[in-house]
């Protein structure tokens, strides 16, 4: 190493020379050696930070790879601050793209955490294990399988997440297999990200979010060519009963969830400011409308594959008729029209009763998540073939694009059941 050079450390990477440290790694190894900066810095100042000091210079100066930069410490501060609101199951929270770990540090400053990070990018990991040695970290691709295991899953995550290239779309797609069904997220998103368009592809994800609380940032974001805030986010209440095979998980408590989840992963306290703000939708969600059966459609993606039959119409009617509707349909709201996500035979009875309105639960929702609860409540009836289901997943997954892994996770069932039933077509083909 050369001899040191006192430039300060706006000019150090115009004046370094080639020996001296250049990455965040060397910056960390060379103070843990040496016990001083290669540039001119107060270490023990009580509003600086040296890794967060030294990314920031250097990112001004240098490529930035990985879609690294670093999280501001008044950010990093805001992020943690938050978690108070939350109490996870075993305290644990993962700082997903961790980075240089600025979060990591607020958290446990903020105390009683069991901190997790992963990173991509191994310089990065190695530095937090360097310096924050309490919490636990690891060098993981959300896009490759391999680096996560079924149960690596938390009720609350934090991170800063890269959203270049395909970093977008690996992001969510991790986000939503790692996040617990009453999980929430703290995010630093651009504002109005889950409004905005984005590829095919990330937009297939989004729908399965809400944000449940968001705040302005209270320190601007190095490089950031946008505006950006801290989102707080959920599952939507219909993408967890997806989870639990249709049980509505909003009125289930953590001792109620199937036992096929684990007990352990449920979040078990959200302060109520927090708490998914019902908007007048929401609220209108859970009431019983009664909706003129001139404004109804039927569904065109309908996943049930049986046809109706008339008598099995006409029987359905004979009971409504004596005994009442007791049980409302689900319908989306298209705007002028609504369409059936299920209940379409009782939509065909009453309209065979030539009854003025039906009783209905009315949701607003897209396209991919309409067919995902259709398919959902399909396969709770007890009639259901094999081959039933064999073309009900085929047709969900040519609509919405799903490969089989995606359409297992949605479903709550195994690859190997979906890939079994899948192959129930190719068998049928070849006896017609």
């Amino acid at each position: 190493m050369s001899e040191v050079k006192k430039y300060t450390l706006d000019t150090y990477f115009q004046n370094k020379s080639d020996e001296d440290p250049e990455t965040l790694l060397d910056i960390v190894n060379y103070v843990i050696q040496k016990n001083r900066t290669p540039f001119e810095y107060d270490m023990v100042h009580p509003h600086k930070d040296l890794l967060y000091d030294f990314f920031y210079a250097r990112v001004k100066n240098r490529p930035v790879e990985n879609s690294q930069y670093p999280t501001p410490p008044k950010v990093a501060q805001q992020i943690a601050k938050l978690t108070q609101s939350f109490e996870p199951a075993e305290r644990k929270i993962m700082n997903a793209c961790c980075g240089s770990g600025m979060i990591v540090k607020y958290l446990l400053k903020e105390g009683g955490w069991n901190v997790e990070g992963f990173d991509i990018d191994p310089d990065m990991v190695e530095v937090c294990k360097k310096i924050y040695s309490t919490a636990k970290f690891r060098i993981a691709d959300m896009g490759v399988t391999t680096n996560w295991n079924e149960e690596d899953k938390w009720d609350l995550i934090v991170s800063y997440p890269p959203l270049g290239g395909q970093s977008k779309y690996k992001f969510f797609k991790w986000l939503k297999s790692a996040l617990t069904p009453k999980g929430h997220a703290i995010l630093v998103l651009p504002k109005g990200f889950f409004a905005t368009k984005h590829s095919k592809i990330v937009d297939s994800l989004l729908p399965c979010f809400q944000v449940a609380y968001k705040e302005e940032l209270t320190e601007k974001l190095v490089k950031s060519t946008t505006e950006d805030e801290i989102v707080i986010v959920e599952f939507t209440e219909a993408h967890r009963k997806l989870i639990f095979r249709g049980k509505d998980v909003s009125t289930t408590s953590t001792d109620e969830i199937p036992e096929k989840q684990d007990n352990k992963n449920a979040s078990r306290k959200v302060v109520p400011m927090f708490v998914s703000h019902p908007s007048s939708d929401q609220n209108d969600e859970e009431r019983v409308h009664h909706i003129s059966l001139d404004r109804i459609d039927l569904n065109p993606n309908n996943p049930r594959t049986k046809e109706v039959t008339e008598q099995e119409i006409e029987e359905l009617a004979h009971t409504i008729d004596k005994h009442g509707l007791l049980e409302p349909i689900l319908l989306n709201d298209k705007g002028e029209r609504y369409e059936i996500i299920f209940g379409e035979r009782r939509y065909l009875a009453c309209k065979k009763l030539a009854l003025p309105t039906i009783k209905a639960f009315v949701k607003r929702v897209s396209t991919e998540v309409a067919l995902e609860i259709a398919l959902i409540e399909n396969l709770q009836r007890k009639d259901i073939t094999p081959l039933e289901e064999a073309n009900a997943f085929s047709k969900v997954m040519e609509l919405c694009g799903y490969t089989i892994p995606e359409l297992a996770f949605h479903i709550g069932r195994s690859d190997m059941y979906v890939r079994s039933r899948i192959a129930l077509l190719s068998l049928q083909s070849k006896f017609q």
